[in-house]
């Protein structure tokens, strides 16, 4: 007996460790979007092997660990790995070609995790920009602005966003961008801009931070990461709560909505059927009978019945009155036709 109650207990242990440990591990931590995320450059791991060397001069792509892939770096005492990403003050630090060639391609998106900010140039703060212009993120100072320059496109028409300095500080910075598609620019998950274009990038030698005095700052660059689609505006959304800790799990693509089929039959219906019919059959119904099948009858054989006997009667007066004449009057007139009938005789009688 007693070994059959320790052979219980023990199932019971297994099974409850069991049920402790088995949520655990199928739990998968928050990660950024994977699907088609060709380069993360991590300012934690800028070896992508779990190891974040502030000495290194190179910064590996994280999510592929090609040397294509890989950005020199040229470091100094000013430019240089720092505990969470890199320092960047007056050096230019190249992306490789296959980074140039991704935001020249059909569709890119780049997010960038910018931390502190400190401009220092007395025209432009310039965060990412290539030899010919074509690209380049920057605040321009006498305005404050953030501007996005594309495709070499003129600045009307260009994005322009008050409040720069503030809008990039300790801030995720993402650009979505299809050619005959649309341009799109979230700050922390959120869309502040965006616009049809019909222009492919067009851009050389890509880089973040400048040489040019007039253009520095200081400024701390935590992590960078280029896909080679379009992410949506709920895919930049959740990226931005991976980037900042808060995210709960892994990416759910949201269910498809459904508000547009079930208002419209529910609107439609409800709305025509109970007005019209309330309103046309109630009110109609009741005034027409009222005014005029109620007053026509009521007024037409009142009024004719009702005069056409009582003149009539006074027409006819002269007859009935001899039928109401009583006593010598009435004998009169009788012997006055006796008289005549006698007379008409005796002549009648003469002349045969």
């Amino acid at each position: 007996m007693k070994k059959l109650l320790l052979c219980a207990l023990a199932v019971l242990l297994l099974a409850t460790a069991a049920i402790i440990v088995t949520p655990a591990e199928e739990v998968k931590a928050p990660a950024y979007i994977s699907e088609g995320l060709v380069a993360w450059y991590d300012g934690t791991d800028n070896q992508a092997n779990g190891e974040n060397d502030l000495n290194a001069t190179t910064w590996v792509n994280k999510a592929n660990p090609d040397e294509a892939w890989n950005i020199a770096i040229t470091a100094d005492e000013n430019d240089k790995f720092v505990e969470g990403g890199f320092q960047i003050a007056d050096n230019r630090q190249f992306f490789p070609q296959t980074i140039v060639d991704t935001i020249n391609s059909d569709a890119f998106t780049l997010e960038v995790d910018i931390g502190h900010f400190e401009g220092v140039g007395n025209a432009y703060n310039t965060f990412l920009n290539c030899d010919n212009d074509n690209f380049s993120l920057f605040i321009r100072v006498d305005s404050g602005c953030l501007e996005f320059k594309y495709a070499g496109r003129p600045r009307s028409e260009r994005p322009e966003l008050a409040n720069g300095v503030e809008l990039l500080k300790d801030s995720t910075v993402t650009i979505t961008y299809e050619p005959g598609e649309f341009l799109r620019i979230y700050i922390d998950g959120e869309l502040v801009d965006e616009r049809f274009l019909d222009y492919h990038m067009g851009a050389d030698n890509f880089f973040f931070g400048h040489n040019k005095t007039d253009r520095i700052q200081n400024a701390l660059f935590k992590n960078f990461r280029f896909y080679d689609r379009v992410l949506s505006e709920s895919e930049v959304a959740y990226n931005y709560t991976v980037a900042n800790g808060t995210a709960e799990g892994p990416y759910v693509e949201p269910e498809p909505e459904t508000e547009a089929p079930t208002e419209a039959p529910t609107e439609a219906p409800t709305e025509a059927p109970t007005e019209a019919p309330t309103e046309a059959p109630t009110e109609a119904p009741t005034e027409a009978p009222t005014e005029a099948p109620t007053e026509a009858p009521t007024e037409a054989p009142t009024e004719a019945p009702t005069e056409a006997p009582t003149q009539a009667p006074a027409v006819t007066e002269e007859q009935t009155q001899p039928e109401a004449k009583k006593g010598c009057g009435a004998v009169m007139g009788s012997a006055a036709v006796l008289l005549t009938a006698v007379a008409a005789a005796v002549i009648l009688k003469k002349k045969d």
